[in-house]
């Protein structure tokens, strides 16, 4: 899919573009509102991963595509944005071995679900220099408290196979979780 992606930056800004670095997120390959010319014109790079091919974004995903080669039996075990995340690790394992990119300043980003998955790309692998999470939410950066907007309990009942099982224990018990949220946003 990155050779796509390279396809379709050379047909919108032809051969002559020097590259510097970021890592994009996004949920679909090339999107109408991705500006890809204007990410060129600053000298940046951008690979977009598309994350079907690691899991698919529906329900049972976390039985899909990758989860058929790993065991994933226990309410501890990976769930679909844990491995969109550990594709953008292994996205960067190929960044460090590619002299034209600079490895030490790569940006994982995403919106909605894949701003979640920007965010815990970026706390599982210390590589990433930068976050930008767009509007992901609760479970996300935004506050998992109160009783304004989506609750975890919205989540874990519409998208069970984001996170892993053990998660739902939180839907309507918090205490045990603004801490760990808090650390996270930091």
């Amino acid at each position: 899919h990155t050779n796509v992606a390279a396809n379709e930056i050379l047909s919108r800004t032809g051969n002559t573009f020097s590259v510097s670095t970021i890592h994009a997120f996004l949920n679909s390959l090339i999107k109408d509102y991705t500006p890809i010319e204007r990410i060129v014109e600053r000298n940046f790079a951008l690979i977009l991963l598309e994350c079907k091919t690691i899991a698919f974004d529906q329900y049972n995903g976390e039985k899909s595509r990758i989860f058929t080669k790993i065991e994933s039996s226990n309410d501890s075990s990976w769930a679909v944005l844990s491995s969109w995340a550990w594709g953008c690790s292994k996205v960067m394992d190929y960044i460090e071995t590619d002299d034209t990119f600079d490895a030490s300043r790569v940006a994982v980003i995403g919106h909605s679900r894949g701003g979640k998955t920007a965010l815990l790309a970026s706390a599982m692998d210390q590589r990433f220099y930068l976050t930008i999470s767009n509007d992901s939410g609760n479970s996300g950066a935004a506050l998992s408290r109160g009783n304004i907007g989506e609750t975890i309990k919205d989540i874990v009942e519409r998208f069970p196979y984001w996170f892993c099982k053990k998660y739902q224990q939180f839907a309507d018990n918090l205490f045990f979780l603004l801490f760990f949220l808090l650390i996270l946003n930091i």
